[in-house]
This record gives structure tokens, sequence and C-alpha cells, in this order.
């Protein structure tokens, strides 16, 4: 299989790019029709905008990925989780108390209007922004959306050792309360299971020594992909791409061509400009087998 992490690093940037526009609406813009984003109220020691200074670094990471600046947008990130950690602890309850209150405005208009489904949404969310105001879960929710970004800035540094670390750190810290905040976006934990099963297949491919701990890296690999497409089927690529291949070597036929022929339909969403040698060899790897599976079935 050709999963080097440059290619996957740029492919991946396809995947989470909705996340990162997502996490940053969380901050910049809220999926709220209250009339003012509190964040725009937080403000940093240096004395800048808490929005404006998001708003400003995403920009950054996202040029720097999309000329293959992998580095620069690591120390980006980094450079971002500093900037969170900077925002004293009242602003946030402060913040977290407002949007409160902007959900509870919106339950009470749905009610009014008969709309008891939408009121109940918006008195859910209320409550949970009262709570963490309120509470010293505020750090485990900053803590998850810390841990998303070393996440995706160890990855992107080709570092599948700590990418696997803090991956499953993540995943164990129940990333809930951030996604529940609109900190994180709802599918976050599928991908974070994708950038696992890419690291656990490549700290597989290095183990050369140990073959017992090759086929448990790989067994990891596996695992992690078949949950990633089990919980967000329309957002992952290389899962499909990693039990396609796993199923054709077993002989499975029928899975094999329906993990490659999806595998197929989401690179095919990508324009072939972006694509690099591994991506097309991994393509053309794949349109062989599903073309014998066809001519077989036929």
């Amino acid at each position: 299989m050709n999963t080097r992490g440059s290619t996957w690093q740029r492919r991946l940037w396809i995947i989470v790019g909705a996340v990162v526009v997502s996490v940053s609406g969380a901050f910049l813009m809220r999926s709220l029709d209250a009339p003012a984003d509190p964040w725009d109220d937080l403000v940093l020691p240096s004395g800048e905008s808490a929005s404006e200074d998001a708003q400003r670094m995403f920009a950054r990471a996202s040029e720097q990925m999309q000329r293959g600046d992998f580095q620069g947008a690591v120390e980006t990130y980094e450079a971002y989780l500093d900037r969170i950690s900077e925002i004293p602890p009242e602003q946030l309850s402060s913040y977290f108390g407002d949007l409160g209150l902007a959900h509870l405005y919106q339950g009470r208009a749905a009610e009014s209007a008969g709309d008891k489904e939408t009121a109940r949404r918006h008195y859910e969310r209320a409550a949970f922004m009262f709570e963490q105001a309120s509470s010293t879960a505020m750090f485990t929710v900053i803590r998850a959306v810390a841990d998303y970004y070393h996440v995706i800035s160890s990855y992107y540094a080709d570092d599948f050792e700590r990418t696997r670390d803090v991956g499953e750190a993540f995943l164990k810290s129940r990333p809930e309360a951030a996604v529940a905040a609109e900190l994180l976006p709802e599918d976050v934990e599928a991908v974070v299971k994708e950038i696992l099963s890419v690291s656990y297949y490549q700290l597989a491919e290095s183990e050369t020594q140990n073959a017992a701990l090759a086929r448990t890296l790989r067994e990891n690999a596996m695992r992690y992909a078949e949950e990633a497409i089990r919980e967000a089927p329309g957002r992952v690529i290389q899962p499909y791409y990693f039990t396609g291949m796993a199923a054709w070597e077993r002989g499975e036929a029928d899975l094999a061509r329906e993990r490659l022929e999806r595998f197929l339909a989401r690179m095919e969403e990508i324009p072939e400009s972006r694509w690099d040698g591994d991506d097309r060899a991994s393509v053309n790897a794949a349109r062989e087998i599903v073309r014998r599976l066809r001519g077989v079935a036929q």
C-alpha cells in the first residue's frame, strides 16, 4: 500500500478542512442566531481580540498547508494552543454563560412558536453552557481542544509514535463535552480514528524486527479504520483503501470491491492536480483490483 505520511498529510487537509472551518467557526461566528458572538469579547493578555487572533492563525495555517509547508503549519497550530492557554478562566466562564443565555432565549422563542423540539434542543444546550460556566469541567473542554490539535500537529510532522499516543489520549479524554460546546465538530472522533489508522499502519510498516508487534500494530490500524468508516462513512478516505486491500488479500471479493469502489469515489472528489505519485499508485492499484472483480462478477 502507498501510505507515505506526506501523501496523507495533504489528503488529510482535505478531510479535516471542514473540521478546521467548523472549529474556527465555533470561535468566530457560532451557529447561533444570537446578535453577537461572546467570543469577540475575549481578550488575550496582549490586548488583542481572541476572535481576530484565531482568524489570523487559522488563515496562516491554511495557507501553509495549501503550499505544502507542513512544518510551518505544525508551528502555527502549536502557537494557537499556547494562545488558548493565555485566556483567563473567568473570561471563558463568562463566554459560556453568554452562550447559555443565547440558547435560553432561542429556546423560549421556539417554545412560544409551538416548536417544542427546537426548544428542547436549545434548553439542553443552555443547561450545558451554564454548567460549564460554573464548574471546573471547563478545563476538560479546553484540554480536549488542545489534545485534538496536538494530534493534527504531530501527524503533520510525521511523528507517528506521538500521533498514536496523543490520539489514544484524545479518545479517552471524553471529547463529547467539547463537541457539545461547539468547540469541536461532531465527527471529530472519526477523524482522529482515521489518523490513528494511518499512524498504526506506518508504525507497522517500519517495524522490521518484531513480527508479532508489527501484526498487532496492523490489527490496530484495521480496527480504527473500520470504526472510522462506521462513524463517518461520508468523511473518511484512507480507511476504505486499507480495509479494501486487506479484504482482497483475504479473498473477500465482495467486501474488497465495495470498499475500493468507495475509496475511488472519494478520491474522485479531490482534484487530480492535488494527487502525488503515491496517490496515483494507490488509485491505480485499487482500479486494477476493482476491474478484476467486476470481470469475475460478469
